[in-house]
C-alpha cells in the first residue's frame, strides 16, 4: 500500500482532495481525527498534509485548534468565479452595424 494509506496505490493528490472534500461534509471546523476518518487516512499523514495546506493558505486553523478551509482557496475559488463570469458575457453588439435599405 503506498504511503501508508488504506487503499493500495492510492496518489497524494487523492489524498489532499479527501481532505479537501471532509469540509464539504461539515459547516464547522474539524478536528484532525474527523478528517483522517473521513479521508481514509493514517492520522499520521493526515497530520502532515493538513500542516502542508495550512503553511500555503489552502486551510486554515481557527482559535479552537479546529481546521476549516483558508482565505486562499477562498481567493482562488473566486478568481474562477470572475474568469467564467467574464466567459459567459454575451459579446457586445457594437461592432455590428444594421443598415436600413
Amino acid at each position: 500500500m503506498a504511503g501508508g494509506s488504506s487503499q493500495a496505490g492510492r496518489s497524494v493528490t487523492s489524498k489532499i482532495l479527501a481532505i479537501l472534500f471532509a469540509s464539504e461534509t461539515s459547516r464547522r471546523a474539524l478536528n484532525l481525527t474527523e478528517i483522517s476518518k473521513f479521508a481514509s487516512l493514517p492520522l499520521s499523514t493526515t497530520h502532515r498534509l493538513v500542516g502542508e495546506l495550512v503553511d500555503e493558505g489552502i486551510l486554515s486553523r481557527n482559535g479552537n485548534g479546529g481546521i476549516q478551509l483558508g482565505l486562499r482557496l477562498w481567493a482562488i475559488a473566486q478568481n474562477t468565479g470572475r474568469q467564467l463570469r467574464d466567459t459567459a458575457r454575451p459579446l457586445p453588439r457594437s461592432g455590428l452595424v444594421f443598415l436600413d435599405r
